[in-house]
């Protein structure tokens, strides 16, 4: 599977807002696959299958994105994972909200600023 719109520039944020990371990022999503999804009703998990890569994320946790929803009230916040360097899970988490009625592969969304 393919990212959504959403996970993609979620990620691409991700690797412009975190220098440190960002070539990282981009170079292990650059043919990554998806090898699974799950909606939590309080979010969503999306599983990832990075491409091989040289270069390694040093962070454990990648954050800083913030993205309006369509149909929820308030702001997500998203997460991305890495376990010894290699990306692994993005997480959007809703604040307060139940996103089990949402579909995330087409929801409309907008990137918030850095905050």
């Amino acid at each position: 599977m393919r990212l959504t719109t959403l996970e993609e520039a979620v990620l691409n944020a991700m690797a412009d807002r975190n220098r440190s990371d960002a070539a990282a990022i981009r170079s292990q999503v650059g043919a990554v696959t998806v090898l699974r999804r799950e909606n939590t009703g309080a979010g969503f998990y999306t599983y990832l299958k990075p491409s091989p890569s040289q270069i390694l994320v040093t962070s454990r946790v990648v954050k800083n994105v913030f993205a309006k929803i369509c149909s929820l009230n308030n702001p997500m916040v998203f997460l991305l994972f890495s376990d010894k360097g290699i990306i692994k899970m993005l997480e959007g988490a809703a604040i307060a909200e139940d996103t089990t009625a949402v579909d995330f592969s087409n929801v409309p969304f907008e990137i918030l600023p850095d905050r």
